[in-house]
């Protein structure tokens, strides 16, 4: 599997805003929604809802789009904003803002895992688990226009917060951790 920086399907939701805000100055998606369709990186435009104002509607959170700005900035100073919406650069840019938020959750849990066991190689192992048994490399490579990478981002950034500002028994209570991390699977 390698990675692939392409946004399509769930994925144009979340980098809609992302042109809609910085471009066009506005939340009307008509034009983000359309050149999706044309691109052929939405299988259904059907699927899209429309808001009492009769403009296409975007029930997506617009996270992944706050962290990607930084990079699709750079892509549209770069490159200007006449390319095609969903193609590279820019599509690029946001791609690899996933791929940088997956990777610093990957980071986060690791400097999680360790405080809490003592052990490095240990942390290392739970990690690598972690990200190998589920989906998580799939929508880190193969979908990252998709909000899993970010969210894991910002649920890791949360809990690393909370254990870094002593909110947290930090081990003492065994049961903390295994319900932490049940929630997870």
């Amino acid at each position: 599997m390698t990675f692939k920086p392409v946004v399509q399907n769930d994925g144009i939701f979340y980098f809609a805003y992302l042109h809609a805000i910085v471009i066009q100055h506005d939340l009307d998606f008509t034009s983000e929604y359309s050149a999706a369709s044309r691109e052929g990186k939405h299988p259904d435009p059907l699927l899209v809802t429309r808001s009492a104002s009769g403009r296409p509607a975007d029930a997506f959170p617009v996270g992944p789009a706050l962290f990607g700005l930084p990079l699709y900035l750079v892509a549209v100073t770069i490159a200007g904003p006449d390319l095609p919406q969903f193609g590279p650069p820019y599509a690029t840019a946001f791609c690899l803002s996933s791929l940088l938020a997956g990777l610093l959750a990957l980071a986060l849990c690791f400097r999680i895992t360790a405080a809490v066991t003592g052990s490095d190689r240990s942390a290392v192992i739970g990690v690598a688990a972690a990200a190998l048994t589920t989906p998580f490399v799939y929508y880190l490579s193969y979908e990252p226009s998709y909000s899993h990478t970010f969210s894991a981002f910002a649920s890791a950034a949360f809990v690393y917060w909370w254990w870094r500002t002593g909110e947290v028994d930090r081990g003492s209570n065994g049961s903390c951790w295994v319900c932490w991390a049940a929630s997870w699977a």
